[in-house]
């Protein structure tokens, strides 16, 4: 449909390519140089025409927002577990037991203990 590049930079010189993506909205990005927008706007003009088309399925929304595999995200998740269990520290039967009348460690008398 259309594809360009806006003429003059941004103030902060990057050029501003554009396409119509597969729900026929006008849909900008920013690049480095003119010659490289250029090249992407056609690019992705290109991918979005085949999804309209029918060829390529329609990319879901909780797509758009996944970096990474659901299944490695899970078997990353589950492997945190089992460190952090182990580096809390000892456990309660682990530790000695008082005995009634020991001392805590605490003085009587002496502000901030």
């Amino acid at each position: 449909m259309a594809t360009g590049v806006k003429k003059k930079p941004t103030k902060g010189g990057l050029y501003q390519g554009y396409f119509t993506d597969y729900t026929a909205k006008k849909r900008y990005f920013t690049t480095l140089t003119r010659s490289e927008a250029k090249r992407e706007a056609k690019r992705l003009e290109a991918e979005h025409r085949l999804i309209r088309q029918g060829i390529r399925p329609v990319p879901s929304s909780a797509g758009r927002h996944r970096s990474t595999l659901f299944t490695e995200a899970v078997r990353r998740v589950s492997g945190l577990g089992k460190v952090a269990r182990r580096t809390q520290g000892p456990t309660v039967e682990s530790q000695p037991r008082r005995q009634p009348g020991e001392a805590t460690g605490v003085v009587a008398g002496k502000p901030g203990n």
